[in-house]
């Protein structure tokens, strides 16, 4: 019986053991919150108490982050009040001024009646001195999407030609949309009461976009085509200058090949008097492959300079190709026919003007 009951007491003891982590641990998840809280607060009145001693020395550059720091910490009412007013002794019109509407605001909510008085008296002095910026958006220059931006804060459209308070210093306005060059403009606020007005122009499309090809209703909009079309502009003009030049070229080796050839056929005349002797046959073999040479060189030097002459009267000179049109190329014509007689062959050029 007695180690019965040791075992039981031993059973017990583990199971309170158990019980009591458990709870410890439920205990501990309760009051985590609550510590981090506690911290949170004791950091922001250390950093406010701090930020009250450095505004009473003058030293404002110090005293508004560590008042705005406290503030985000633990927000209280006091705390705004001595932020807005750290901002207006600093010089920073707009921000004591935001800051003061908001904290009129937490105190009317809390039934603070005196923060109330005290930040509505603040909120009446600053406005008269309030330097702001007016962003204009013309009617053509609200593109689709677009996206105005003051100190890279996102500016609604209700805040478009609205004069927004702002700090003295440098600011920057900017525009963007799809498709669209961005605009930036840098602006300096000095002192306060100042107005400034930022006019948002029409943003003018990107390459990308300037590139898509735009259609024409062709009802809608006729233009003269001017007779440079295909080959006929000033480039038609420079192509048959060229092939004048070639046939000018291959007429020249046809007739030298001819006379060639015309001699050849007299040295093998002679030489077949009585009997072709080897060089007679040389001779007019040399003479049928010379005959050959002449007519490719006539041939293609009279379709070379008969194609550069209808190029070179087809086109008109550039100064002259911008009045021309297609009813005056109309009545223009000129034709390349070959021929051939009892004497031979060649090419007829016929034109009308």
């Amino acid at each position: 019986m007695a180690a019965k009951g040791t075992r039981v007491g031993k059973t017990i003891s583990r199971r309170a053991t158990v019980a009591g982590v458990a709870l410890a641990i439920a205990c501990a998840a309760v009051s985590s919150p609550a510590h981090a809280e506690a911290s949170s607060s004791a950091v922001a009145e250390a950093l406010y108490e701090e930020a009250r001693g450095l505004m009473k020395q003058g030293k404002l550059d110090q005293a508004c982050p560590k008042f705005k720091q406290s503030y985000d910490l633990d927000p209280g009412g006091g705390t705004l009040l001595n932020l807005a007013e750290c901002y207006e002794k600093q010089g920073k019109l707009a921000s004591a001024w935001s800051a003061f509407k908001e904290a009129q605001v937490s105190a009317q909510r809390d039934g603070r009646s005196e923060r109330v008085s005290y930040a509505k008296k603040h909120i009446e002095a600053l406005e008269p001195k309030l330097s702001k910026i007016t962003i204009e958006v013309p009617a053509d220059a609200n593109t689709p999407g677009l996206s105005v931006t003051l100190d890279g804060a996102e500016l609604g459209s209700a805040g478009w030609n609205v004069g927004v308070p702002v700090d003295p210093g440098p600011h920057e306005v900017s525009a963007s949309a799809t498709d669209r060059r961005p605009f930036n403009k840098q602006i300096e606020i000095a002192g306060s009461g100042a107005a400034t007005t930022v006019t948002i122009p029409k943003l003018q499309a990107t390459a990308v976009a300037a590139a898509t090809p735009r259609v024409i209703d062709a009802d809608v909009e006729k233009k003269p085509v001017s007779s440079e079309a295909g080959a006929t502009g000033n480039g038609g003009r420079t192509v048959g200058y060229v092939l004048l030049g070639a046939g000018v070229v291959g007429v020249g080796v046809g007739s030298y090949f001819g006379l060639h050839a015309f001699a050849q056929w007299g040295t093998r005349k002679d030489g077949c008097v009585n009997g072709c002797t080897v060089e007679a046959k040389k001779a007019g073999d040399s003479a049928a492959s010379a005959a050959l040479i002449s007519d490719i060189g006539f041939g293609v030097g009279l379709i070379a300079a008969g194609v550069g002459t209808y190029l070179i009267l087809s086109s008109k000179p550039a100064s002259e190709t911008s009045t021309a049109s297609v009813s005056h190329d109309a009545h223009r014509t000129l034709s390349l026919l070959p021929v051939a007689n009892a004497n031979g062959g060649g090419l007829w050029l016929n034109g009308t003007y």
